[in-house]
């Protein structure tokens, strides 16, 4: 018998509503795919709950770290791009709930890169 993978949770909401919302929706995704949740990554300052994600993916606590959507990890595409990196790195999968983008995908490399190439194009020329 395999042994139970570990999922981490990652929620960001703008709202405690919508917070609570997305939490629920990745517990039960999680548990649908029967999933140990061990972790919850919760809070108002996404940077600082994204650096203690890549630090647990380095330490391998988990197995999959879950959220609703991509834009729960932050606005900017090089920070996301740097975590699924890093989950790649170590054999963490990133799973997305209500996905449209596959990260786990060469397309969604791919696109990730994209977005994140345009965001530096677009501050290097803001700052000329």
């Amino acid at each position: 018998m395999s042994e139970q993978a570990r999922a981490a949770i990652f929620v960001k909401g703008n709202t405690p509503y919508a917070a609570q919302a997305s939490l629920e929706r990745c517990e039960v995704w999680a548990s649908e795919r029967g999933y140990e949740i061990v972790a919850h990554y919760e809070g108002q300052s996404r940077m600082d709950v994204l650096l203690d994600a890549m630090n647990d993916i380095a330490l391998r606590k988990f197995d999959v770290l879950v959220a609703t959507k991509i834009s729960e990890f932050g606005r900017l595409a090089r920070p996301v791009q740097a975590l699924v990196d890093r989950a790649n790195r170590f054999g963490v999968v990133i799973s997305l709930v209500e996905a449209k983008v596959d990260l786990t995908t060469t397309v969604g490399h791919l696109m990730l890169s994209l977005q994140a190439d345009e965001e530096a194009a677009i501050e290097k020329r803001e700052t000329r």
